[in-house]
């Protein structure tokens, strides 16, 4: 299958591209401003309905993959009009943009956990749940979503929309939390930095997933052609932060003392979300293949990795 990815540079976006080549299709790439181009990458500015179509024209995919927006929360959160641009206005020139090629291609939407806001009780979340997302990032998620599926039932393009709750692996930035752990830790192994971590919430339970099995879930929706549907890509179970903190401790061998940093605590984050991913397991057969516990070592020795380089002379 030929697939274009946009975000093709971001962490989903690089394992994603990965994956797909690995399973035989072919990928061209839409980026960001300042990546290199070659003859399978260009680059996109999806705020311009222009530059939208051209990077269609150019690519002419069976498939679109589209990871490009605004993806960490508090990014949003701290700029929402730039959000909204950017997720909604940005997937809207996408879909007008392929909705005008010869071939209508299958339009892949990564949607998240978070446009369920707030669940009142502990109970698993599916597919069936409402949505009422609170914070900027989950409102414009669940406005993509919204707009991309009335595409679909206009009869003008195929839509598949996941709905992705906490992923995690090799290469996150180190905004997000996991990341943010691995790489305060491997400062410490290094000397950089003091054994002090600065953390926030550790109540907060979630649902995390390996990146390299969410591809996988994302890969499977459109060769699957499950155009239409929403789907949770969730492992189903809770995880506390600080159960996180204290496997990286753990892995990292380290001594090292914890601090709660105002600055890191969401006061929107709700206490609990954990997805059902039963749907797309029966509609795909996928199930995750990596484990926690593998999946934090992997962050360790990324995160070690990066920083021993970073302080070499």
């Amino acid at each position: 299958m030929k697939a274009l990815v946009t975000g093709a540079d971001g962490f989903v976006g690089r394992w994603l591209v990965e994956h797909l080549r690995r399973e035989g299709d072919e990928v061209l790439e839409a980026c960001g401003q300042h990546a290199p181009t070659d003859e399978h990458r260009t680059r996109i500015d999806l705020r311009d309905p222009r530059d939208a179509q051209r990077v269609c024209d150019w690519a002419r995919p069976e498939a679109i993959y589209h990871l490009a927006a605004i993806a960490f929360g508090p990014d949003a959160q701290r700029a929402p009009a730039e959000a909204l641009d950017v997720t909604v206005g940005g997937t809207l020139n996408l879909l007008r943009a392929a909705a005008l090629l010869d071939e209508s291609p299958t339009v892949f939407i990564p949607s998240s956990g978070e446009v369920y806001g707030r669940p009142t009780t502990e109970r698993v979340l599916s597919e069936d749940d409402p949505i009422a997302p609170v914070s900027a990032y989950g409102n414009t998620k669940a406005a993509q979503e919204l707009v991309a599926l009335a595409y679909h039932h206009a009869g003008t393009l195929p839509i598949v929309v996941a709905r992705a709750f906490n992923h995690i692996g090799p290469g996150q930035r180190d905004a997000f939390v996991v990341a943010s752990f691995a790489t305060q830790l491997a400062e410490v192994a290094a000397g950089g930095r003091e054994p002090l971590l600065r953390v926030g919430n550790l109540a907060t339970e979630r649902d995390f997933t390996d990146v390299r099995d969410v591809v996988a879930a994302y890969h499977l929706l459109v060769a699957g052609r499950h155009a239409g549907g929403i789907f949770n890509v969730a492992s189903g179970t809770a995880v506390s932060i600080g159960t996180i903190l204290d496997r990286l401790v753990e892995i990292s061998g380290l001594e090292v003392q914890i601090e709660v940093d105002p600055d890191r605590v969401r006061q929107v984050d709700p206490p609990r979300i954990v997805g059902d991913a039963s749907r797309i397991r029966a509609a795909t057969g996928w199930e995750p293949r990596y484990t926690l516990d593998r999946t934090l070592r992997d962050v360790w020795s990324d995160a070690s990795t990066r920083v021993s380089l970073a302080v070499q002379p």
